[in-house]
Protein backbone atom coordinates (compact mmCIF):
# COMPACT_ATOMS: atom_id res chain seq x y z
CA UNK A 1 0.00 0.00 0.00
CA UNK A 2 2.85 2.38 0.77
CA UNK A 3 4.41 1.83 -2.69
CA UNK A 4 1.45 3.46 -4.40
CA UNK A 5 1.10 6.23 -1.82
CA UNK A 6 3.83 8.28 -3.51
CA UNK A 7 2.12 7.92 -6.89
CA UNK A 8 -1.19 8.94 -5.33
CA UNK A 9 0.39 11.97 -3.66
CA UNK A 10 1.98 13.01 -6.95
CA UNK A 11 -1.38 12.62 -8.72
CA UNK A 12 -3.09 14.74 -6.06
CA UNK A 13 -0.41 17.44 -6.27
CA UNK A 14 -0.67 17.57 -10.07
CA UNK A 15 -4.48 17.72 -9.87
CA UNK A 16 -4.37 20.53 -7.28
CA UNK A 17 -1.86 22.46 -9.39
CA UNK A 18 -4.02 22.01 -12.51
CA UNK A 19 -7.16 23.15 -10.68
CA UNK A 20 -5.40 26.24 -9.31
CA UNK A 21 -4.25 27.26 -12.80
CA UNK A 22 -7.66 26.39 -14.23
CA UNK A 23 -9.56 28.55 -11.74
CA UNK A 24 -7.22 31.49 -12.31
CA UNK A 25 -7.42 31.19 -16.11
CA UNK A 26 -11.20 30.68 -16.02
CA UNK A 27 -11.80 33.73 -13.81
CA UNK A 28 -9.58 35.91 -16.02
CA UNK A 29 -11.25 34.63 -19.21
CA UNK A 30 -14.82 35.23 -18.03
CA UNK A 31 -13.97 38.54 -16.30
CA UNK A 32 -13.07 39.84 -19.76
CA UNK A 33 -16.29 38.33 -21.27
CA UNK A 34 -19.11 38.81 -18.76
CA UNK A 35 -21.77 38.52 -21.47
CA UNK A 36 -21.00 34.79 -22.02
CA UNK A 37 -20.38 33.89 -18.37
CA UNK A 38 -22.70 30.98 -17.53
CA UNK A 39 -22.39 27.46 -16.11
CA UNK A 40 -22.49 25.75 -19.53
CA UNK A 41 -19.67 27.90 -20.90
CA UNK A 42 -17.63 27.42 -17.73
CA UNK A 43 -18.00 23.62 -18.04
CA UNK A 44 -16.80 23.79 -21.67
CA UNK A 45 -13.86 25.98 -20.59
CA UNK A 46 -12.97 23.50 -17.80
CA UNK A 47 -13.11 20.51 -20.17
CA UNK A 48 -10.90 22.27 -22.74
CA UNK A 49 -8.45 23.41 -20.09
CA UNK A 50 -8.16 19.87 -18.64
CA UNK A 51 -7.57 18.33 -22.06
CA UNK A 52 -4.90 20.92 -22.88
CA UNK A 53 -3.30 20.37 -19.46
CA UNK A 54 -3.16 16.59 -20.01
CA UNK A 55 -1.63 17.02 -23.48
CA UNK A 56 1.02 19.37 -22.07
CA UNK A 57 1.70 16.98 -19.19
CA UNK A 58 1.98 14.04 -21.58
CA UNK A 59 4.41 15.98 -23.79
CA UNK A 60 6.51 16.84 -20.72
CA UNK A 61 6.56 13.19 -19.62
CA UNK A 62 7.57 12.09 -23.14
CA UNK A 63 10.41 14.61 -23.15
CA UNK A 64 11.60 13.40 -19.74
CA UNK A 65 11.49 9.78 -20.95
CA UNK A 66 13.46 10.67 -24.07
CA UNK A 67 16.08 12.43 -21.96
CA UNK A 68 16.31 9.40 -19.65
CA UNK A 69 16.68 7.03 -22.61
CA UNK A 70 19.40 9.24 -24.10
CA UNK A 71 21.24 9.29 -20.77
CA UNK A 72 21.05 5.49 -20.56
CA UNK A 73 22.36 5.19 -24.12
CA UNK A 74 25.27 7.45 -23.23
CA UNK A 75 26.06 5.40 -20.11
CA UNK A 76 25.88 2.17 -22.15
CA UNK A 77 28.28 3.66 -24.70
CA UNK A 78 30.65 4.61 -21.88
CA UNK A 79 30.49 1.07 -20.47
CA UNK A 80 31.21 -0.44 -23.90
CA UNK A 81 34.17 1.88 -24.36
CA UNK A 82 35.49 0.96 -20.91
CA UNK A 83 35.16 -2.76 -21.72
CA UNK A 84 37.06 -2.25 -24.99
CA UNK A 85 39.83 -0.43 -23.11
CA UNK A 86 40.09 -3.23 -20.54
CA UNK A 87 40.36 -5.88 -23.26
CA UNK A 88 42.92 -3.82 -25.19
CA UNK A 89 44.99 -3.16 -22.05
CA UNK A 90 44.87 -6.82 -21.06
CA UNK A 91 45.93 -7.99 -24.49
CA UNK A 92 48.70 -5.40 -24.56
CA UNK A 93 49.97 -6.62 -21.17
CA UNK A 94 50.14 -10.24 -22.38
CA UNK A 95 50.94 -9.94 -26.09
CA UNK A 96 51.88 -13.57 -26.57
CA UNK A 97 49.58 -16.29 -25.39
CA UNK A 98 50.26 -19.93 -26.01
CA UNK A 99 48.22 -23.06 -25.81
CA UNK A 100 49.74 -26.43 -24.95
CA UNK A 101 48.82 -29.00 -27.55
CA UNK A 102 49.33 -32.72 -27.31
CA UNK A 103 49.83 -34.19 -30.77
CA UNK A 104 47.86 -37.34 -31.50
CA UNK A 105 49.74 -40.57 -31.30
CA UNK A 106 52.23 -39.42 -28.68
CA UNK A 107 53.15 -42.41 -26.54
CA UNK A 108 54.17 -40.42 -23.46
CA UNK A 109 51.76 -37.66 -22.42
CA UNK A 110 53.58 -34.39 -21.91
CA UNK A 111 56.72 -35.52 -23.70
CA UNK A 112 55.50 -34.47 -27.15
CA UNK A 113 53.59 -31.34 -26.16
CA UNK A 114 54.18 -28.23 -28.21
CA UNK A 115 53.44 -24.58 -27.58
CA UNK A 116 51.30 -22.97 -30.24
CA UNK A 117 50.92 -19.18 -30.24
CA UNK A 118 47.34 -17.94 -30.18
CA UNK A 119 46.79 -15.18 -32.72
CA UNK A 120 42.98 -15.14 -32.98
CA UNK A 121 41.59 -12.29 -30.85
CA UNK A 122 38.57 -14.26 -29.64
CA UNK A 123 40.73 -17.20 -28.62
CA UNK A 124 43.16 -14.85 -26.86
CA UNK A 125 40.34 -13.32 -24.83
CA UNK A 126 38.97 -16.77 -23.97
CA UNK A 127 42.45 -17.92 -22.92
CA UNK A 128 42.85 -14.85 -20.70
CA UNK A 129 39.48 -15.48 -19.07
CA UNK A 130 40.35 -19.12 -18.37
CA UNK A 131 43.78 -18.12 -17.05
CA UNK A 132 42.11 -15.62 -14.71
CA UNK A 133 39.63 -18.24 -13.52
CA UNK A 134 42.46 -20.73 -12.89
CA UNK A 135 44.40 -18.10 -10.92
CA UNK A 136 41.33 -17.30 -8.81
CA UNK A 137 40.67 -20.99 -8.14
CA UNK A 138 44.30 -21.48 -7.12
CA UNK A 139 44.14 -18.46 -4.79
CA UNK A 140 40.94 -19.81 -3.21
CA UNK A 141 42.51 -23.25 -2.81
CA UNK A 142 45.64 -21.72 -1.23
CA UNK A 143 43.47 -19.75 1.21
CA UNK A 144 41.50 -22.89 2.08
CA UNK A 145 44.73 -24.81 2.64
CA UNK A 146 45.98 -22.15 5.06
CA UNK A 147 42.79 -22.36 7.10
Amino acid sequence: MTEHKGEYDLYEKNKALMEAHQITAEDEYFAARPQIDCNDRRKVFEAGFQRAWNVALSATEQLELQEEVEELRQRLGDLKAAARRVVADTLAAEPKLYIIEEPRGCATPGACSALTQIDDLGMRIEALVWATVLRLNKAIADDDARL
